[in-house]
């Protein structure tokens, strides 16, 4: 057998491919020439947009300060595809000698995306003690049928062009533009580049100047972070860490009113406590940290309702086109920025999606700006695309994610009690104790649904709601039970209903309107459940906790929780009527103990008493061992606040509701207060049913 031995060989085509395969947006090239520049050491780039407005002459040129590169460093990386010498430094965590800096390539064709902007390049560099090299290239060579190592590359020395013979760094020179750019283009390759370094950061080692010759009549240089950071009312900095081998985040929060607003509301400040990760139903939560490394975040987050916009004493328009341009949440690692986190259309935390389903209490990208500061190498298992267009969507990316989204999640939560008292004051309100009848809506939406493809499951949900939102309302009207707090939840559904129609009428995608009707049938599910007519009933206190149990009890026993039962049977006796009420409201704060310490206690245990030792009144007692409560009493009794990610924020708020309709009390607690086993020292709930009542 003869065996015969070959190389590959490079055809010049592979240039011109990777220069327009590998970039695909022009400000991701200049981005990485920039990066390039601070991997050389460099503290300053300059950005030249020169001519812009003469498609023959118009020109880049992109000039450092950094360290150079000599004849050997030419020959040998700068002319070689995919040369490792970066990775070679990141791994060995060699960093740069004055500012000390891992590098951020390490592909070794990064360099390449330069024929994305133009097909002529001149490039002149020094080092220090070595005098200064010139090279041309003209990338329309390279479209032959030729081997990449049949083009010559022509290297010019000993020139004194650029630098002084004290100076080092790099000056490329980009011509014969492949694109004609307009001036909106330039302000958001400007835009681009200003976002490179984080604007949270006060001051950098690394600076950018951007310029454009000849300046165009009126153009007017991209808004600075600084120019509206005072015009944001929420403001949160905080750290995210492994703790006792738990991912825990902390931070401070700071809710600063306009000065016009004063007189109404009050500046707030508060610091969390270490918050636990917390995900939806069904996902795992990430429980280490490896290859995402400690980090730190900063958000800003606006307000743009009307009646809070027209309270801003700056530029609305400047404001609502700065948020427009670059709100978002952003990545930086190493101080640097990591596209495309935070562009435009770009909803790396599916917050414009959430927000679809919850409008008045979830954040959209364009009322936050934010960063999410990464360090290397602590961050290594987050890996930038080849593309640069974000990480490779791997198991620490979905972590990452996860994490960050649990951050905003509780975040929003704190910024909600502020805006709640922003709404109070300054919002007319809507709420009508006698709304109209939804048959009309209802009806049109079936109308909406049946006029495209078959949606079957869509259809039932929103008859299913309709039948048992206009139960829930005839029940309550009936029994004239309505109060602020329901004729909010009532607003909510018939708000709910109108979203719905609305994404039928832009079209949205049939998952995101399968899930808001899912949501607004839970609600509807909750309240016509909450409210039946079986005031003449009555039943033994004992059975109504019981059977409150046994609806819980499989999930109880699948998540190993311990249960612990003390009945005092004078008291578990007694008759209780409106019990269904009761039953449901007991069951949802068990409900709740399940969750939290499914997730967030090592003991899971869980107590349940009956007494009247406190008192004197009938009560029912729900301790657990989770992280218990924190916040204050009058945000959990508040409809739609949770810090369940998948829940609706009602349970609480029924049972109060139940508790002051039998002239009862729903109460918070702690174990020492009531005086059970410490080991419950979690979240304590005490429902009494008053001295009236038994």
């Amino acid at each position: 057998m003869a065996e015969i031995s070959k190389n590959f060989e490079v055809d010049a085509r592979m240039i011109p491919l990777l220069g327009d395969h590998l970039i695909k947006d022009p400000s991701l090239a200049v981005f990485e020439l920039i990066k390039n520049a601070y991997d050389a050491d460099a503290a300053t780039v300059y950005v030249d947009f020169i001519d812009f407005d003469d498609p023959n002459k118009a020109r880049i040129i992109i000039s450092d300060d950094g360290t150079g590169m000599n004849l050997e460093t030419i020959n040998n990386v700068w002319l070689k595809l995919g040369i490792n010498h970066k990775m070679k430094s990141l791994l060995s965590n060699t960093r740069t000698t004055k500012y000390h800096r891992l590098p951020l390539g390490g592909k070794g064709i990064g360099r390449f995306s330069v024929h994305k902007l133009g097909r002529k390049i001149t490039l002149h560099t020094k080092s220090e003690n070595d005098p200064e090299i010139s090279l041309k290239i003209n990338w329309e060579e390279f479209n032959r049928d030729v081997a990449l190592h049949d083009i010559p590359v022509v290297i010019e020395t000993d020139l004194k062009y650029q630098f002084a013979p004290d100076q080092t760094g790099t000056f490329i020179e980009i011509s014969s533009l492949r694109d004609e750019w307009s001036v909106g283009q330039i302000k958001n390759l400007h835009n681009s580049i200003a976002s490179i370094i984080s604007p949270f950061k006060n001051k950098s080692d690394f600076n950018i100047y951007f310029n454009i010759d000849p300046m165009p009549e009126g153009y007017v240089p991209p808004l600075g972070l600084e120019s509206i950071r005072e015009f944001a009312l929420f403001h949160i900095r905080g750290v995210c860490n492994e703790i006792n081998n738990r991912i825990k985040y902390v931070y401070e929060y700071k809710f600063q009113p306009y000065k016009n607003m004063l007189n109404k509301i009050s500046p707030r400040y508060a610091v969390s406590e270490y918050m636990d990760i917390k995900v939806k139903k069904g996902e795992q939560i990430p429980d280490t940290l490896k290859g995402i490394g400690k980090f730190e975040f900063e958000f800003m987050i606006f307000d743009r309702d009307n009646y809070v916009i027209k309270l801003y004493n700056g530029n609305k328009k400047d404001l609502k086109d700065y948020l427009d341009q670059n709100g978002g949440v952003r990545v930086y690692r190493d101080g640097i920025r990591i596209f495309n986190y935070g562009e435009k259309g770009v909803d790396w935390l599916s917050l414009d999606v959430n927000r679809v389903n919850s409008p008045t209490k979830r954040i959209s990208n364009n009322i936050i700006l934010g960063s999410i500061n990464l360090r290397y190498p602590d961050s290594e298992g987050l890996i930038e695309k080849t593309n640069r267009e974000g990480f490779i969507e791997n198991e620490k990316y979905d972590a990452f994610t996860k994490i960050v989204a649990s951050i905003i999640s509780d975040i929003t939560l704190e910024r909600n009690k502020d805006k709640d008292k922003i709404r109070m004051y300054y919002k007319t309100s809507k709420i009508n104790k006698n709304q109209e009848d939804l048959s009309s809506e209802f009806k049109e939406l079936r109308e909406m649904i049946n006029s495209g493809e078959s949606k079957e499951a869509i259809d039932q949900h929103i008859k299913y709601m309709e039948f048992k939102y206009n139960e829930f309302k005839s029940s309550i009207t009936s029994a004239a039970q309505i109060g602020a707090g329901l004729s909010l939840v009532i607003h909510e559904v018939e708000k709910g209903i109108s979203s719905i129609r609305q994404l039928f009428e832009e079209q949205y995608d049939y998952e995101i309107i399968r899930e808001k009707v899912y949501d607004i049938s839970k609600i509807v599910d909750n309240l016509s459940g909450f409210i039946r007519n079986d005031n003449k009933k009555k039943e033994k206190l004992k059975k109504i906790v019981d059977q409150s149990i046994f609806n819980l009890q499989i999930r109880m026993k699948r998540h190993g929780i311990k249960l612990s039962k003390v009945y005092d049977e004078n008291i578990s006796g007694i008759e209780i009527d409106a019990f269904r009420m009761l039953m449901i409201s007991i069951t949802n704060i068990i409900e709740n103990a399940v969750w939290w310490t499914s997730r967030y206690s090592e003991d899971k245990m869980i107590y349940i008493e009956i007494t009247d030792r406190i008192n004197g009144n009938p009560m029912i007692i729900i301790a657990d061992s989770g992280p218990g409560f924190i916040d204050e009493e009058e945000y959990l009794i508040r409809p739609f606040f949770t810090r369940k990610p998948d829940g609706m924020g009602l349970g609480l708020f029924l049972a109060n509701e139940v508790m002051e309709g039998r002239r009862g009390a729903l109460r918070f607690s702690d174990s020492r207060e009531v005086q059970i086993p410490e080991i419950y020292k979690g979240a304590v709930v005490i429902l009494d049913l008053g001295e009236h009542n038994a």
